[in-house]
């Protein structure tokens, strides 16, 4: 059982993520029983929302007819019998089952602070991308500039042009030399 807490089902779903979605939030009888053999299993995010699960459990939802009807169960079943409940007026019935909706959201804070204390870092925000300085941009760009210029040379067709180039030797006073180049820019 416990090594199947961080295997995902068929819909890539962590058994984590599906108790809370059941509305499992009592951190000690629900939820730390599928952390604690594997706590990596927190920062599986949930394939259909994206969210981990203590973002999952901190979404507030509209409670349903099911929810409830659950808090009115869990309030019945608190006296040991059935005349108990329905000796109780309306009021006091009503207050009974409040206290399992107050009983029920102190689960779920109480969880949301258990997830996050088990490992804080599913919710750190990742580091902050290193701004260069003006005169580190300045040169960037020069250096950019630099290599578009000479792309541009190098892709731009050249034409041959006899250039005449002087050199001095030791033995002779001067020597004229012809080499072949191209220009790069001459039309």
């Amino acid at each position: 059982y416990a090594a199947a807490v961080g295997e995902p089902t068929d819909d890539g779903k962590a058994p984590l993520h599906l108790a809370i979605q059941a509305g499992r939030v009592n951190w000690h009888e629900d939820l730390e029983p599928l952390v604690t053999p594997d706590p990596t299993v927190l920062h599986y995010p949930d394939p259909e929302t994206g969210l981990y699960p203590c973002q999952l459990m901190a979404l507030q939802h509209e409670y349903t007819q099911e929810d409830r009807n659950r808090f009115l169960y869990m309030a019945r079943n608190q006296y040991d019998n059935d005349d108990d409940w329905n000796n109780m007026t309306p009021k006091e019935q009503t207050n009974s089952v409040y206290r399992q909706y107050q009983d029920y959201q102190f689960h779920r804070l109480t969880s949301i602070f258990e997830l996050l204390r088990q490992d804080v870092s599913v919710i750190e925000p990742p580091p902050e991308p290193e701004i260069p300085s003006p005169e580190e941009e300045e040169e960037e760009e020069l250096v950019i500039v630099e290599e578009n210029e000479k792309r541009e040379e190098d892709e731009k067709p050249g034409i041959p042009n006899l250039q005449q180039s002087h050199s001095v030797d030791d033995d002779d006073e001067s020597e004229t030399s012809t080499e072949y180049g191209y220009l790069a820019n001459t039309p």
